[in-house]
């Protein structure tokens, strides 16, 4: 009787921990879209500290794709955490690394992990060339001296 609920007590807080692991996750990526969103500040493209690239694609008549790509890094950047948002209408979470699952790194010297990329979907009709998409994106990361950097970053 004693290990049933001992076995019982275990699984509890087990669930527990992930639901409270999964609240401190939701509060990040909330916090972290709201200080994006409220941003005024941005950083001009050669103060980045990585390459970003931006590609839309058309998939069909109602959806376009997008990739947010970090590359090419200008010094090393530890366990990032990033979010993009966009001007446009969604039902769907805006794409982010580091927040829901591991933290990546983009380092100087390492040829293959030198690519991150955020993907996402919006829904329009518009003829792509006709759109005027304004992508935000929060980059969080940690330099070879421990230091914190933000970067905020809005396309033109």
């Amino acid at each position: 009787m004693k290990k049933k609920i001992l076995i019982l007590t275990i699984i509890i807080l087990f669930l527990a921990g992930c639901k409270n692991k999964e609240e401190i996750e939701k509060n990040d990526y909330l916090t972290m879209k709201s200080k994006l969103l409220e941003n005024k500040k941005y950083s001009k493209t050669d103060e980045l500290p990585c390459d970003i690239i931006v590609n839309v694609d058309r998939v069909d008549k109602e959806r376009v794709n997008y990739k947010i790509s970090f590359s090419s890094p200008k010094e090393n950047m530890h366990n990032i955490k990033a979010i993009v948002v966009h001007n446009y209408y969604t039902e769907e979470v805006f794409p982010s690394i580091g927040l829901f699952n591991k933290k990546y790194n983009l380092l100087l010297d390492n040829k293959e992990n030198s690519n991150i990329t955020l993907k996402g979907k919006i829904e329009t009709r518009e003829d792509i060339d006709n759109i005027n998409f304004k992508f935000k994106i929060y980059i969080e990361f940690y330099d070879d001296n421990n230091n914190k950097k933000d970067i905020y970053y809005k396309t033109t």
